[in-house]
This record gives structure tokens, sequence and C-alpha cells, in this order.
């Protein structure tokens, strides 16, 4: 695990709240400012592994997006959310 000699963390929301996701720290990732930036402009997908409460990053560019779909308004449907139902929970890719 790499760890950054920063004096100053910023919380990344792992599920974003804009795509449900909750804002607890069951759903964050503590990164120095210049990962928090990578994490956002690489659009990078992180998740927490059960076994070890680390948090894993898929590194591919754009892994955020194929892992969520943000809710949006449909006007017959209501919220459409991602492809698992449940944004808060996206489904594990391997």
């Amino acid at each position: 695990m790499r760890v950054c000699a920063d004096t100053w963390c910023d919380g990344h929301h792992l599920v974003h709240a804009a795509d449900g996701g909750p804002t607890d720290l069951d759903n964050a990732a503590l990164l120095c400012g210049h990962h928090n930036t990578l994490v956002h402009t690489r659009r990078l997908h992180g998740r927490v592994d059960p076994t070890t409460g680390h948090v894993v990053w898929d590194l591919t560019r754009g892994s955020y997006d194929h892992a969520h779909t943000t809710a949006r308004p449909d006007p017959e449907h209501g919220l459409i959310g991602n492809d698992t139902g449940n944004p808060a929970h996206p489904p594990d890719r391997t």
C-alpha cells in the first residue's frame, strides 16, 4: 500500500452523492489532493474490499462511468438508476 507524505487528505466519495452514494465513512477513501484530482480527472472507480477493508482501484480511465450510471429523470418512469438497480452497490467488474 502506498502512503503519501501530505499532511492533508480529502475525503473522496467512492460512489458520488449525485449517483446515490451515502455520505458516510463506509463510502469514503482518504486521498491527498494530488491523488484526489487524478481519481476525478481520470474518472476512476474504487471499492472497498470486504475481506481486507482496503480500497481497491480500477485504474482504467473512465472506470467509474462504466461502474455507475447517473440517475436521470425520465418523464414517464421517474428516475432511472444504474444497471444494478441500487446505485450505492455497483456490480463488481473484473
